[in-house]
């Protein structure tokens, strides 16, 4: 009996030690981690003169948590990245990457493998998140703000791009000559350059540059997306052709630059056909007075002919 009470004592407190086996990174740059571990952040980060990887995965098997902390650099050094993978198996979790320089990156996966980036936020920099030549990617629950380019994919496959909320990038997402499945996100201008067996659904795009497609695709679904109230066009297909478009329903969209390269693509209008509601005269205290009264989501067209009516009638 006491033998089994010792045992259980001992692994209790073997399984103490394993959950407090995660090592702090410490407050500075510089950190390269190659054993396969949990590594955590318990103060933010911040290094103006960076020229390197502040944090660098080279290991295999890492978990790599911020704990809501930041890593921030102004440095315009050519190389300021905040964290740079190139390994496997690797998740990045809760991090808020703040590199503000003309050149820097805030996460650069390069030749990477089965890599999960959770719960993020990347604001400020030339290049938010930066995929290239890798496969397995997971980017789940990504804030990109104010960005020159929020999210960069290139020759890469089996990439996932989750509940991406973009605001205020020059770009929000680019695709480049990868498979990718963007999905469930929230953002302002997509710009897709030869993919491949990728889906595109269930996503907004709103209010910014909208969904341009450039050069040849390939087995491309568009499947249930909201593409309304962008400057110029919501869809752009001047630069591919009939057919690449394999798989197109349930879009929503008021304006396609060529429609002829891809007939297969049919929108919903973004909103309601416009209509005048009422038009009266009355007379109240004396003086005339004319009501129009629009419907909701009134656009700036219809308020013109609005007040090119009002103003028939009052002369």
């Amino acid at each position: 009996m006491l033998e089994g009470k010792i045992i259980l004592i001992l692994l209790s407190a073997l399984l103490a030690v394993s959950l407090a086996s995660a090592t702090d990174i410490g407050g500075s740059c510089g950190v390269v981690l190659t054993a396969s571990d949990t590594y955590t952040m318990s103060q933010n980060i911040v290094d103006n003169s960076l020229s390197k990887a502040c944090v660098n995965i080279s290991g295999n098997g890492i978990i790599f948590d911020c704990n809501g902390f930041s890593i921030s650099s102004t440095s315009d050094i050519f190389g300021a990245i905040g964290i740079l993978i190139n390994s496997s198996d690797v998740r990045i979790i809760d991090c808020n990457l703040n590199l503000s320089g003309r050149f820097s990156r805030g996460i650069f996966l390069e030749e990477t493998s089965n890599v999960s980036v959770l719960e993020t936020i990347v604001q400020y920099s030339f290049v938010g998140i930066d995929v290239e030549a890798s496969s397995g990617v997971n980017l789940t629950n990504i804030i990109i703000i104010d960005n020159l380019l929020g999210i960069d994919v290139t020759q890469s496959e089996d990439i996932i791009l989750t509940n991406i909320t973009g605001s205020e990038n020059t770009e929000d997402t680019t695709l480049f000559e990868s498979e990718v499945i963007l999905q469930n996100s929230n953002i302002n201008k997509v710009f897709i350059d030869t993919i491949f067996n990728s889906i595109i659904r269930d996503n907004n795009i709103l209010n910014g540059g909208g969904l341009q497609f450039s050069v040849a695709l390939s087995t491309t679904q568009l499947i249930n997306n909201r593409i309304c109230g962008n400057t110029h066009f919501d869809v752009s297909c001047q630069d591919i052709s009939v057919g690449d478009l394999t798989t197109v329903s349930g879009n929503t969209c008021d304006i396609i630059i060529n429609p002829e390269n891809c007939p297969e693509l049919v929108c919903s209008p973004c909103f309601p056909p416009p209509e005048i509601l009422l038009i009266r005269l009355q007379t109240a205290t004396g003086s005339d007075e004319i009501i129009i009264e629009l419907k909701e989501n009134t656009k700036f067209g219809d308020w013109v002919n609005a007040i090119k009516i009002l103003w028939r009638i009052w002369i």
